[in-house]
């Protein structure tokens, strides 16, 4: 069932709620399409893969499909909003151009300040403007109730279908065992997993803050490309599937003669078209032994005579 919204709010206020849907200016969601996904589901051998892409700065929603297997060619596809799996619900953008066809790929690019991108019943449910329907859009697909179905005349209701998906990226980083002052060649291991069910899209960037006490001496991975030092970026655009991760990138530093007993490394990572940046850093504490100096001759000598006094000063109290 197609659910209502009144919004009757000034534009401002429709940006912030764009910009608090979306958690971001771009965001990309991908979408498996098949038919045990629809309702009721069905035995469709057909696949396809969908990758939904949302812009609330430029205001465009970009569409890209890829289907094989259909029992009929397509007669319609769409976007419908909202409701939960596997629920069915109404029409909320059109994908016009669909290619009747039973294997195939689609693109379009949607502008969303247009009322004719919406369909009637969508437009309706989010205050009559574009505007309003373009908050809605980027508050469902963040909310995960719009699916893009495409439909067949072997099956009028949908054929296949799916819920687009954001990506999600996380980033850990680990090392091991203690520093010890001095040293040279200790490592850190960074790496960069997609937690999220969606594939990333564009780049994907990596930076890392070393504290006082720690100079790099190489910072990189296997298929990463990075910055000169001193600088500590890499990035990459190959898509990362969720539940995948990126080759490690591994940081080699030298350890101070005088750092601290402690310190904390910290590394970020962003882009990739996710939606949750809330959890692209990570800290990693590291502990470095302290080294006793030693002393030179003089200082030795010093001891020395100390140790004499010392000696002395118990013989006159045994005396």
């Amino acid at each position: 069932m197609q659910k209502t919204r009144t919004v009757l709010v000034p534009t401002a206020a429709v940006m912030v709620l764009l910009a608090s849907a979306s958690h971001g200016a771009t965001i990309s969601y991908t979408a498996v399409l098949n038919g045990a996904s629809e309702n009721p589901a069905n035995a469709s051998p057909a696949t396809g893969t969908a990758v939904v892409t949302i812009d609330t700065t430029a205001h465009q929603l970009s569409v890209d499909v890829t289907f094989s297997g259909l029992l009929a060619a397509a007669t319609a596809a769409h976007l419908h909003c909202c409701a939960t799996p596997p629920t069915n619900t109404a029409v909320a953008v059109p994908l016009a151009g669909f290619p009747a066809v039973m294997s195939g790929t689609y693109s379009n690019v949607f502008d969303l300040t247009q009322t004719a991108t919406y369909s009637a019943t969508f437009l309706t449910a989010n205050g009559g403007t574009a505007a309003g329907a373009e908050a809605g859009l980027a508050a469902d697909l963040a909310g995960g109730t719009v699916y893009l179905n495409i439909h067949s005349s072997t099956y009028p209701g949908g054929e296949i279908r799916g819920y687009p998906v954001p990506p999600d990226l996380t980033i850990s980083k680990t090392h091991g065992g203690d520093f010890r002052q001095g040293q040279t060649g200790e490592q850190y291991t960074i790496t960069v997993t997609n937690s999220g069910g969606g594939a990333t899209t564009g780049t994907v960037t990596v930076t890392d803050t070393l504290p006082a006490g720690l100079t790099a001496t190489s910072f990189g991975g296997s298929g990463w490309t990075c910055s000169a030092l001193p600088a500590l970026s890499c990035s990459r655009s190959d898509v990362l599937n969720g539940g995948n991760s990126y080759p490690d990138i591994t940081l080699v530093v030298d350890v101070a003669a005088d750092a601290p007993p402690s310190v904390t490394n910290t590394a970020s990572v962003a882009g990739g078209g996710e939606a949750d940046s809330t959890n692209d850093s990570v800290d990693n504490a590291t502990t470095i032994v302290q080294t006793i100096p030693l002393l030179d001759r003089r200082g030795l000598a010093l001891l020395g005579a100390l140790f004499a006094l010392l000696g002395l000063n118990a013989l006159r109290r045994t005396d």
